[in-house]
């Protein structure tokens, strides 16, 4: 069995899949910002998703997630396994926004709403480009398959199943993302961590 990861290897991983991440996306951002009459990817059944603005707590919790799955790794080889499946989709995905950029086709309204400072917040950061594939939830992907390797208990795996679900759900209900980018981060988690970055010794 691989030694336990140190502190170090965690808090090292986490800053440069942190500094990817941010970096890309800026860079991606300011990009799409330039440019004008971007298509979106929104679709005819994107008009059936509500705006659920409470939801946007469960979308920023992937953040807690991220942090913390650098410290609960099995042992190094995981550690390792987690930080290139995150670069992977980080990269994947910033390469289709700069590919392909996108603008969403509409941004929600909190008002002055108890919720308005999380969204806020939000768009410091965020804007409303860089949607194909979701980012979120391609990154999302990678936490749940690494989280639930870390987990033992039915319950807790359960547990992690239904935030997953919550999150992924959160990215339409928060208007973050449509229906496609959704399923395309989805699909770019689920080609990354069963084909590309796998880990050998879960069952196939």
């Amino acid at each position: 069995m691989s030694e336990r990861a140190s502190r170090s290897q965690s808090v090292t991983l986490l800053m440069a899949c942190a500094a990817v991440f941010a970096a890309g996306y800026q860079l991606t951002l300011r990009r799409a910002l330039r440019l004008e009459d971007l298509p979106g990817s929104q679709g005819p059944w994107d008009a059936w998703v509500p705006f659920w603005p409470a939801s946007i707590v469960v979308y920023c919790s992937i953040n807690v997630a991220y942090v913390l799955a650098f410290f609960v790794a099995r042992d190094g080889v995981s550690l390792h396994r987690l930080a290139a499946r995150l670069l992977l989709v980080q990269l994947a995905c910033f390469a289709c926004f700069a590919w392909w950029p996108m603008r969403l086709q509409r941004w929600p309204d909190v008002g002055g709403s108890v919720w308005a400072p999380w969204f806020q917040a939000l768009a410091t950061f965020d804007g409303a480009s860089n949607l194909v594939p979701s980012l979120h939830v391609a990154i999302l992907g990678v936490l749940w398959s690494h989280w639930r390797s870390v987990l033992s208990a039915r319950w807790a795996r359960g547990g992690c199943d239904a935030w997953a679900v919550g999150v992924a759900l959160s990215a339409l209900t928060t208007w973050q993302h449509n229906v496609i980018d959704v399923l395309a981060g989805a699909g770019l988690a689920w080609v990354v961590v069963r084909w590309v970055v796998r880990d050998e010794t879960a069952p196939s």
